[in-house]
């Protein structure tokens, strides 16, 4: 009888050993403890049970966690902050029911979220991952993987995207043409070359600086609603298609002084003219200004922020020492076709 009633309490303490969650991580297994909304019978561990059962939030910001382990057993949870610790893997493949994480600050070179297909928000900034897979989130509304080393993504599958925040990879293409949603594009210093916004029509912030551009049409319909633009740091961008020229020239200065605006760029860029080759100096200047170009110029016509001519000139020698200092528009006729380009008076 003894011998019996020693292994039911051998085999009662196995189960309830076995109801406890492994928490190898002494700072991660604190904060859990000490989550009253987690640790409901407010012991010194956390219980199978109470992991299972919690579909709330996890906040866990900067507590110099190193291992995550646990975290499988909150298979209801619906929101996980854990930026700014020192994390180089996690697993969420059982935490199917995430909807919005925010890991900015660790130290991860991949992250896989193919299981949380319930995810609205990522954020995985500041991290060195070099590959995301995100096909199979295909609720996302908002996506920012800034500061990390990839060289592609493929969001083709994300057309709730509202919020793209892709800033200081290695990217030199990236295909949003089904993300017609977006509001939000943010996209610095990377190396990409082209995009195609005409069909983005709720688009009102779009930041770009520091890239590779040559060929950016912006025509969206909705250009008087933008809060932010901003594309400097783009030398080989001559032309920018928008809606209209004077409000985009008065209202978008964050542009190079090489750029200029056109609701047709098509027929307005350099590269578009073939083999004409334009250089206009000094700028910025303060009194007179050189256009050269390899193509013979006919006049030139120079316009102000309002897009206003305040000047005409039938040489490409000239002065401009009587127009006041600010931003200017110069619109070149040769027999090929208009040459755009811009110049600040000093």
């Amino acid at each position: 009888m003894k011998r019996m009633i020693l292994l039911l309490l051998l085999g009662s303490a196995t189960m309830t050993n076995a109801q406890i969650v492994n928490i190898p991580d002494a700072n991660f297994k604190a904060y859990l403890v000490g989550n009253a909304l987690i640790n409901t019978n407010a012991d010194a561990e956390i219980q199978v049970s109470e992991a299972n059962g919690f579909a709330g939030s996890i906040y866990c910001h900067s507590l110099s966690i190193l291992n995550f382990t646990g975290i499988e057993a909150f298979i209801l949870l619906d929101s996980l902050t854990c930026s700014g610790n020192s994390l180089s893997t996690i697993d969420l493949s059982s935490n199917t029911s995430l909807r919005y994480l925010y890991c900015v600050g660790n130290s991860w070179t991949s992250l896989d979220v193919s299981n949380n297909a319930a995810l609205t928000y990522l954020n995985c900034a500041a991290n060195s991952l070099t590959t995301l897979d995100v096909s199979n989130n295909t609720l996302l509304t908002s996506l920012v993987f800034t500061g990390n080393s990839l060289s592609a993504i493929d969001i083709t599958n994300n057309s709730s995207l509202l919020t793209l925040g892709c800033s200081n990879n290695l990217l030199s293409s990236i295909d949003v043409s089904n993300n017609l949603l977006l509001r939000y594009l943010i996209c610095r210093n990377n190396s990409l070359s082209i995009f195609d916004l005409s069909n983005h029509s709720d688009l009102f912030w779009f930041d770009a600086d520091d890239n590779n551009f040559a060929d950016l049409n912006i025509a969206n319909a909705n250009n008087i609603n933008f809060l932010t633009f901003s594309i400097t740091g783009n030398p080989n961008l001559s032309c920018i298609e928008v809606d209209d020229v004077a409000y985009s020239t008065t209202n978008w200065l964050g542009i190079d002084a090489t750029t200029s605006f056109s609701t047709n760029c098509n027929g307005a860029s350099i590269d578009e003219l073939g083999s004409i080759t334009v250089n206009v100096f000094p700028n910025p200047t303060s009194s007179s200004l050189t256009i050269e170009s390899s193509e013979n110029i006919e006049s030139v016509a120079i316009y102000n922020t309002l897009g206003q001519l305040v000047q005409q000139e039938f040489t490409t020698y000239f002065s401009v020492e009587n127009l006041p200092t600010g931003i200017y528009m110069i619109h070149a006729e040769t027999e090929i076709g208009i040459i755009r380009s811009r110049f600040v008076k000093e």
